[in-house]
């Protein structure tokens, strides 16, 4: 029943980012940047939106993996097999590559923009995985993540 639990609880951070895409790009549309020559700004937007959901898609697969892995295929022999730190960045991989593909590939749209564009792409993707993983990784790898000791005390 705890495998449940962790699963749905990754789906729900996925869904708030999604949320978040989805109000960014509300509030983009109200307030749309100025645009290089040739782009409507129903297309910029399309395409930002498009780009940042790939992110949160991909730092949710990333998650699921590292849940899969964590609670199916790593086994615990003696206490020193508990150390997956390096599994669990070499998974930040997925959102990585998607952030760096999103900010190469999202045309910049007023001077400046390039960076709060990145940004929020970086938010979506790493944010999403750090917190799905910090939160509900399996109890044997709770504390794999980055200052998941801080945090996660059940």
């Amino acid at each position: 029943m705890k495998h449940i639990g962790h699963i749905v609880g990754i789906l729900i951070v996925t869904a708030f980012f999604v949320l978040l895409v989805y109000f960014q790009g509300e509030f983009l549309d109200r307030n749309q940047p100025q645009l290089p020559d040739g782009i409507t700004p129903q297309q910029w937007i399309g395409s930002f939106i498009g780009w940042a959901q790939i992110c949160v898609v991909s730092a949710a697969i990333a998650s699921f993996l590292w849940y899969g892995l964590a609670q199916w295929v790593f086994k615990i022999r003696k206490w020193e097999d508990t150390e997956k730190r390096p599994w669990w960045i070499a998974l930040c991989i997925l959102p990585l590559a998607a952030i760096i593909a999103s900010c190469i590939f999202v045309k910049r749209a007023e001077d400046g923009l390039r960076l709060e564009q990145c940004i929020f792409f970086l938010i979506n993707g790493l944010l999403s995985y750090y917190i799905s993983t910090v939160l509900f990784s399996p109890s044997s790898f709770k504390y794999t993540p980055v200052l998941a000791k801080r945090i996660r005390y059940w």
